[in-house]
């Protein structure tokens, strides 16, 4: 099995998280400095494949006020 992670790597917005997953439940606190977008994302990769990332693993975060 492959593991995966969260990435959301926006230091200019508050949010520098870099968490590995698992079957457990876990909880990731932070407070945003900035509205705007920014993007999560799996950066796990086998070798000789695309990364998770480069497979779809990814997402947006919006901030909101």
């Amino acid at each position: 099995i492959t593991p995966h992670n969260i990435v959301i790597n926006t230091p200019d917005a508050g949010i520098e998280v870099r968490e590995d997953l698992s079957t457990e439940t876990k909880v990731v606190k932070f407070t945003p400095k900035k509205t705007g977008k920014y993007p999560f994302y799996c950066d796990k990769k086998l070798l000789f494949f695309k990364s998770h990332r480069e497979r779809g693993m990814e997402g947006i975060i919006e901030v909101i006020e």
